[in-house]
């Protein structure tokens, strides 16, 4: 599952410093509680990435302990429970975990196919932002407590003003009445469920290279 929202101007470099940050906080926790505590499953991760020109908070739980819905609400209740750990944790907590993702990005590639795979993805993105590692170490350090706190309740915690929610539920061929059961629930709950993926897929608008932005 992931929370997704575009970069579309300077702001979004600062948004997604701060959702790095977030996300290496959260990765430990996410594991400890619903893998080694709960054994949900047996993929447990938390990570960002970017698609398309978005950046996205990831949460992914792969096992067959519980119904896909029934993780989905497993995810929301360790959501809500970091929304109040964020505002126990302490300045220096979150500044040394700003530093070291800080650090990596001016680490020089070791290998020549790293180097070129960075300079590619400028390439391929049409943001020739040369001097990235530079300018993202810079806004990692600048991170602070109350980002992290407004990030959560501002885009992925529920009530979110500008939370924008994309849930994957995969089911087993065998698994149609729960299939169907998960659609009836999210229906009730407001949600816009794609019952046919490959017809929203045409509906939506192709994405190019052409209408790459700078984050």
């Amino acid at each position: 599952m992931g929370f997704a929202r575009g970069n579309k101007n300077s702001a979004g470099w600062k948004q997604q410093a701060e959702t790095e940050v977030l996300a290496a906080l959260l990765s430990d926790a996410f594991y400890e509680e619903l893998r080694t505590k709960q054994q949900l499953g047996y993929i447990v991760t938390c990570l960002t990435d970017k698609r398309e020109g978005v950046l996205r908070l990831v949460f992914l739980v792969q096992g067959t302990a519980l119904d896909p819905l029934s993780v989905m609400g497993k995810v929301d209740g360790f959501l809500e429970t970091e929304r109040a750990n964020l505002r126990k944790r302490s300045d220096d907590e979150i500044q040394k975990v700003a530093a070291s993702l800080a650090e990596s990005r001016m680490t020089r590639p070791q290998q020549l196919g790293e180097a070129v795979e960075r300079t590619w993805r400028e390439i391929t993105s049409r943001q020739f932002q040369w001097d990235r590692n530079l300018v993202e170490a810079a806004l990692l350090k600048k991170v602070v407590p109350s980002d992290l706190i407004r990030l959560m309740d501002t885009f992925v915690c529920e009530g979110g003003a500008q939370r924008r929610r994309l849930v994957s539920l995969v089911y087993g061929s065998t698994h149609r009445d729960l299939t169907e059961k998960a659609q009836e629930t999210l229906d009730s709950l407001g949600a816009k469920v794609i019952r046919d993926p490959r017809a929203f897929a045409k509906s939506q608008p192709v994405w190019t290279s052409t209408n790459a932005v700078p984050v």
